[in-house]
């Protein structure tokens, strides 16, 4: 009886035994159930902006009147630091591209997105024909960051030195004149508005060389030619040419008050007949 008794006790020990260790199985398989649904779902917890090594730039392009400007090349170049703490690595743009140049363009709401950017400085260049080309250095330190660019068009360029001119900020002028150049050097209106600017400055002759330049290149406007005969009558002292002028001037519009000046003129000087001035 007491061998019996030892026996049922060691039989009952066992199972319990075996009843723990079925439950920690269980609790170890349901464990790892649940940690591979949450790397199935995407569940675990994602890199911060901070925590890449490479990743898209976004950015957007917008004009001096704050629209959108598709079409802009957008040209990424690394930025390193030598030993002595200057900048290395950047080049002109237009060099042939290799394997550090990230390139993108912006669409037709001015926004861009260039892959593969790493992490830090960078040279950032954004470009696009009849616009001033736009140039920075940034630096790159998150996933959410966006670049905004802003960048001027030839057009937009001359409105605000035509603003600084009737303000008389002459340095300002000269500036956006300047720049509309390099923007549109083939354009003649910049140069133009380089001859009101000297005009005013008190820089006749220089004033005048330009006009005569234009009218040489076939820049025949009726503005031109009056700005012309204004420096001639009353700045240079050149009667005579001021009357070509307002002749030239009378052929592309009709101005009472300039036909006017121009009898008194051919009066004084005995040069020609009024009629001259509606015949080519």
């Amino acid at each position: 009886m007491r061998r019996g008794w030892r026996e049922t006790i060691d039989i009952a020990g066992t199972r319990d035994h075996i009843a723990q260790e079925s439950v920690a199985a269980a609790w170890a398989c349901a464990t790892l159930l649940v940690a591979a649904a949450l790397l199935s779902t995407g569940c675990v917890t994602p890199e911060g902006p901070y925590d890449f090594v490479d990743a898209p730039l976004h950015g957007m392009v917008y004009d001096y009147g704050n629209r959108p400007v598709g079409g802009a090349e957008i040209i990424v170049r690394p930025v390193k630091q030598d030993a002595s703490g200057g900048e290395t690595g950047r080049r002109n743009p237009s060099e042939p591209s290799d394997s550090s140049v990230f390139r993108g363009t912006s669409g037709g709401m001015g926004r861009f997105r260039v892959d593969g950017v790493p992490r830090g400085r960078h040279e950032i260049v954004v470009r696009r024909e009849g616009f001033e080309e736009a140039r920075r250095v940034v630096e790159f330190e998150s996933r959410t960051q966006i670049l905004y660019v802003r960048m001027p068009s030839y057009a937009q360029l001359l409105a605000r030195s035509k603003e600084a001119l009737a303000a008389r900020r002459w340095c300002e002028a000269g500036d956006y004149i300047e720049r509309a150049g390099r923007v549109a050097p083939e354009e003649p209106d910049h140069r133009y508005y380089g001859a009101v600017l000297d005009t005013l400055r008190g820089e006749y002759e220089q004033a005048a060389r330009i006009l005569e330049g234009l009218l040489s290149a076939s820049y025949r406007e009726a503005a031109v030619y009056l700005a012309l005969a204004d420096l001639s009558q009353y700045r240079l002292d050149r009667p005579g040419e001021a009357v070509e002028y307002l002749r030239g001037y009378l052929r592309r519009t009709e101005d009472g008050s300039a036909r006017r000046r121009l009898q008194e003129l051919e009066r004084k000087t005995g040069d020609g007949s009024p009629d001259e001035a509606t015949s080519e």
